[in-house]
Parts: C-alpha cells; structure tokens; sequence
C-alpha cells in the first residue's frame, strides 16, 4: 500500500553511494539475493530465493524480487512475489501487482534514510514470507494487521483519536475536517492550551491522512462506521 510517485531524489553521487551501500548489505546479510546496480538510472533490483527455515527442520525457498525504485529511500523498495506463488488477495496484503504491502502508507513506513535502516526493513519481509506460509497452512493472516483497504486509514484516525479525552474527539475531528486554530490560538480540544503547544501536530498528521484519502467528507460518527468502530 505505498506509491513513490513524485518523491524528491538526492544529488547523483549521494545516490550512487547509497545504492552501493544497500548492495554491501545485502551481499552480507543475505547473500541469496542478486543484486543489479543499474548506475545510468541510478536503480538497484535484488532477486533471489529466500531460505526459510521451517518448525520440520526442511528449507523452503521463497523467489522474491526486491525493487530499490526512483523513490527510494524517501519511500521503502517494493517486494514482489517473484514466482507468483500466491494469488493476489487483500487478506493476504498483496495486490494485483504481485507485490507484498508490507506497510500502510503514511501511518508506518519506516524511514530508510539510514542504509543501516535497509537491515530492519529484510527482517520485516522475512517476517512477511514466514507469515504468509502460516497463513497457507491456518487460512488467515497471523497477527494484528491493518485492513487492506481505504477504511484503514479510517481506522488509524479513529484509534488515535481514541487516545483523547472523550469530550476532545469530536473538537478535533472538526478542525481537522474544517479551519484550524491559529497557532497562537486556544487549541481545538478545548485544554485552555495554546494550539501550538497542544495538538497542532496530530491535527496535521491526520488532516494530511484525511485529505489524502478522502476522508474529511464524514463527520465522526460516519467515520467511525466507516472504519468498522462498534459505536
């Protein structure tokens, strides 16, 4: 559930770098993988089959394709399925595309500015490989997740919104659907605390997330119906 559409990128010789620093990664913590530099459009592209290690004590090799694209590191690499061995299926969080929606986009990305960060995000797509064998074998995905939908997104709003006093939701979802506060100004959630100081930055976290996602248009209580919220 990302897009890397229209992200800024370094200079040319910072992102050499950078690539060639992610090629060391890889050829040191997962030597598997085959990783192709292409320095003309300054890409890389990893392929290879990931040895898992099952409960049995057998290898099961997964094919995987990992796409260091032009938005990277702003944006994670996108990782594909690359034998297509599963059908694409939102339960599973892979999409059309044959790609693993390792993240919800603008909620938990992780940020890959560090090349050290590119050592976390292989464990994640280890991780991923290791859930969707259980879910071959269980029938569902294991653990908490988000829903691989527009209503995630929902459902992010209405969870951290939830954190707040019972009086402050409402006040808040409004001035994320409407006007802000000046930042001078008393803050929406009625603390008697300057908006500046209170939570002029969750209110333009989820305004940015509720614009993005068309989300502005329902008042809190359809957004909490919305995100599947018991009332």
């Amino acid at each position: 559930m990302s897009s890397h559409a229209g992200v800024g990128r370094p200079d040319r010789g910072a992102r050499l770098a950078r690539l060639n620093a992610d090629r060391e990664l890889l050829a040191r913590e997962h030597p598997y993988l085959q990783y192709r530099l292409d320095e003309r459009r300054l890409v890389g592209l990893a392929h290879g089959a990931v040895p898992l290690l099952l409960p049995d004590g057998q290898v099961h090799p997964i094919k995987i394709t990992v796409d260091f694209h032009p938005g990277y590191p702003p944006c994670p690499p996108t990782v594909y399925d690359a034998d297509r061995r599963w059908i694409p299926d939102d339960d599973r969080h892979i999409p059309q595309n044959h790609s693993f929606c390792l993240y919800l986009q603008d909620v938990d990305e992780p940020d890959l500015g560090r090349p050290a960060a590119l050592h976390v995000f292989m464990l994640d797509v280890v991780c991923f490989l290791e859930q969707q064998l259980i879910y071959d074998r269980i029938g569902r995905f294991p653990g908490p997740q988000w829903p691989h939908r527009r209503d995630a997104y929902a459902l992010y709003i209405v969870e951290e919104l939830e954190g707040e006093p019972p009086a402050a939701r409402l006040p808040i979802w409004n001035a994320i659907r409407g006007t802000q506060p000046a930042r001078n100004g008393l803050c929406a959630c009625g603390s008697g605390t300057k908006y500046k100081r209170c939570h002029l930055d969750l209110i333009n976290e989820l305004a940015r997330i509720a614009t993005r996602h068309d989300l502005r248009r329902f008042d809190y209580a359809a957004l909490r119906a919305f995100a599947d919220v018991a009332a």
